[in-house]
């Protein structure tokens, strides 16, 4: 499996977070990433790292406004899953790069579902956002509830497919 560096911006392009995980899948409108638990999150602009708490799988649409990163139990189960609304990621030779809106949805087992807005209403005021970004992050957040109601892609049968996976998958080297 091939290895990836994930980059977290902000809406300016500055980098905010990053980290080494593992490509578990790869299609042409998306892919899955994995990134066991003590990877190192790097936080450049506050100067520190911290390393993840759980087996972490990221579910990432090219062409979509939203990511799904889910952090398991030890079991293997959902612990939470946290959508981030961001512009389409974008993929180059190694690195998956997404540019973050501030907005925020995290799904926990039940499911409990709670919308963080308070980012997302600073940065849109901050940065300017124009009116159809502001439109698309909050469809964004619709097709994941979408998703969640299915039971399809990171709410789904995939879940426990890409867990299996990347427990065969070796270690991404640390930051």
């Amino acid at each position: 499996m091939k290895p990836l560096r994930v980059e977290r911006r902000a809406y300016d392009g500055e980098l905010a977070a990053y980290w080494d995980a593992r490509l578990l899948r790869r299609r042409s409108a998306f892919m899955i990433w994995h990134a066991p638990p003590l990877t190192p999150i790097v936080y450049p602009r506050r100067g520190f790292s911290a390393p993840m708490r759980h087996h972490e799988l990221g579910w990432v649409w090219f062409r979509r406004h939203f990511t799904v990163t889910v952090e398991l139990t030890p079991g293997g189960d959902l612990e939470r899953a946290v959508c981030q609304v961001c512009l389409p990621p974008a993929f180059t030779g190694s690195v998956l790069s997404i540019v973050e809106l501030g907005l925020t949805m995290t799904v926990e087992p039940g499911p409990r579902v709670t919308v963080e807005e308070d980012e997302f209403q600073e940065q849109a005021a901050d940065y300017g956002y124009p009116p159809q970004l502001r439109a698309d992050a909050r469809a964004a957040i619709e097709e994941v509830r979408g998703l969640l109601a299915e039971g399809a892609g990171p709410f789904g049968p995939d879940l426990a497919k890409m867990h299996a996976l990347a427990l065969k998958a070796p270690r991404p080297a640390r930051a």
